[in-house]
């Protein structure tokens, strides 16, 4: 059955995001009006007395107000990076190895300094300052440190070998010195990724940290592997239990031709003070935004499963540039994000082997 969606896309990123936000909720409606105090002072006092945990540690209001801005536990992506890097990082840029500079000695592409100053050396030559012109060795009589040419006993100087304009001659034993990338049947497909930023209500907001983990692992392992790769959050809940209609908001964290910021990724995905802050309060402007009345527990958050599903057979993803994509999000403990890459893992490097 086809999904309905009602999604605002025309964000360049989340700073364009947040502004909007505040737009939004200067202007919220009378059918949305009544959660503008569900984000003050007053009421994150409560959370902070009656959920511990909710937006995780040490959270400040103040904080939450100006926009988080350091994902809350950046030891947490270098431990789980370390975790599976022996399995899964080595498996994967072992099949998606990055294209590869050919070096070749005639000529062909740019030269390479940096391989030639490996092996650079210089000789020595012979130079006849009466004929002004360097001769061979076997025109030179050597006595001692003195030098004659042997035709008409005239003053030959031994010194470093130099070009035709003076200057220092220098050579070099590796001969292929001339680096290129050599042509590729066809180009790597692009890729995206689409991250669910909400949760059900009942998660710790420690057990948030995983959310998004995978995908801020996968996504380093495909940019050093040179896929080009666009990330994007999904801040969005589905209006019904059925999950047939999704009301949201999708936020680019990177563009194809942007480098890869491992902090904004994981605290878009995964830090639970930008999920249970910003996102929901995206949720309500959402909401307004398509004139409709958002409800008291904020929709029902998707599954990476229930994501793809509703993206894709609404008709959404028909228009995007992205020959795969990957969907994540419903990851709330270490064990999980790893089996969700090891699961992720080989669908990837079969759909991407060039």
């Amino acid at each position: 059955m086809k999904k309905r969606i009602h999604i605002k896309d025309d964000f360049k990123g989340l700073l364009d995001y947040q502004q909007w936000l505040k737009e939004s909720f200067a202007n919220l409606s009378e059918k949305n009006a009544m959660y503008l105090q569900r984000f003050s002072r007053e009421t994150f006092d409560s959370i902070i007395k009656s959920r511990e945990g909710w937006f995780g540690t040490q959270v400040t209001y103040e904080e939450m107000e100006d926009g988080v801005k350091e994902y809350m536990n950046p030891e947490l992506l270098d431990s789980m990076y370390q975790k599976v890097q022996s399995e899964v990082v080595s498996t994967l840029t072992h099949q998606l190895k990055a294209r590869k500079l050919t070096f070749n000695a005639q000529g062909f592409g740019m030269f390479c300094f940096d391989r030639a100053a490996m092996t650079l050396y210089r000789n020595r030559e012979y130079y006849s300052e009466t004929q002004q012109r360097v001769v061979m060795p076997v025109e030179v009589v050597r006595s001692g440190k003195h030098h004659s040419l042997r035709s008409d006993g005239s003053l030959v100087k031994e010194r470093w070998e130099q070009t035709e304009e003076g200057k220092p001659k220098v050579r070099t034993h590796t001969k292929e010195v001339f680096a290129f990338f050599p042509m590729v049947k066809r180009e790597r497909p692009a890729v995206e990724f689409f991250i669910s930023c909400t949760a059900p209500a009942s998660v710790n907001g420690i057990n948030l940290l995983y959310n998004g983990i995978s995908a801020v692992i996968m996504a380093e392992i495909l940019t050093k592997a040179g896929i080009k790769i666009k990330i994007n959050m999904m801040i969005g809940t589905a209006i019904s239990e059925s999950k047939k209609d999704l009301v949201g908001c999708i936020v680019p964290v990177k563009h194809y031709d942007e480098t890869m910021d491992r902090n904004l990724l994981a605290l878009m995905s995964s830090d639970p003070r930008f999920m249970r802050y910003d996102a929901f309060k995206g949720l309500v402007s959402v909401y307004d935004h398509f004139d409709k009345t958002i409800s008291s527990g904020f929709g029902f958050s998707l599954s990476a499963i229930e994501l793809k599903d509703i993206l894709e057979s609404s008709g959404y993803t028909a228009k995007l540039q992205s020959t795969y994509r990957y969907y994540f999000g419903g990851i709330y403990s270490e064990e999980a994000a790893i089996n969700n890459i090891t699961r992720t893992i080989q669908e990837i490097s079969d759909n991407l082997q060039p």
